[in-house]
């Protein structure tokens, strides 16, 4: 199926490449913990996701916020246990609630969606507006959507565009080809205590695997 809020931006692909690769050490982490999350990830990018499942979960039962949101994610994908989109909720909400960027915007995306949660545009805006005000590119983008659809939030198209252009100026493709379509320009000189991004510059949030976007777009 296509996602209701992915026919523009393809958040169930966003989502999937919202794997948490900042240092474990950034949530005070123990050396023990970081070196499970260590080892999760390395297992994960190498194809082993049974042995990154079992590291990752080793973590997270300690409050590792990273592997909490690994988790959700092979929770999601089915990639070393059962798909289960319910499960995929409850690891995103715990590392969300210690201030996990890409989490929380993992979590509104699942609102958004209906998917392991109740249908809530309300909460998806709560979630994505959390993750926004770190700086989540994706997020911005995100919110976006949500005013110009006038979900969870009343329609407002100007507050649209201004999210729109922030992710834009920060190399959110998504972003860019949304305001390019509607013939509004993104490449102007950014706000005041907004640098526009210099060319080749990543489209921010957290690095991921290689992923196909023709398919993860018709799932």
């Amino acid at each position: 199926m296509k996602y209701s809020i992915g026919v523009n931006y393809g958040f169930r692909v966003a989502l999937i490449l919202a794997l948490a690769l900042t240092s474990s050490s950034a949530w005070g982490a123990s050396s023990e913990v970081e070196g499970l999350y260590s080892g999760g990830t390395t297992a994960y990018y190498d194809g082993n996701y049974a042995g990154a499942f079992e590291l990752f979960s080793s973590a997270a039962d300690q409050g590792h916020a990273s592997s909490q949101n690994y988790l959700g994610i092979m929770y999601m994908l089915g990639r070393g246990v059962i798909r289960d989109d319910s499960q995929a909720a409850v690891w995103f909400r715990k590392a969300a609630d210690q201030g996990h960027a890409s989490a929380q915007f993992n979590l509104g995306d699942m609102y958004a969606e209906g998917r392991g949660v109740d249908w809530d545009d309300i909460q998806a805006v709560e979630w994505f507006r959390k993750a926004a005000d770190q700086g989540y590119v994706r997020a911005h983008a995100g919110l976006g959507f949500m005013y110009a659809e006038g979900r969870g939030v009343a329609r407002d198209q100007a507050r649209a565009i201004e999210y729109w252009r922030t992710a834009a100026r920060q190399g959110n493709l998504e972003a860019q080809n949304d305001l390019t379509h509607r013939g509004i320009s993104w490449t102007a000189a950014p706000v005041a205590g907004q640098p526009a991004p210099a060319r080749g510059q990543s489209s921010g949030g957290m690095a991921g695997p290689p992923i196909d976007f023709g398919s993860l777009r018709t799932e």
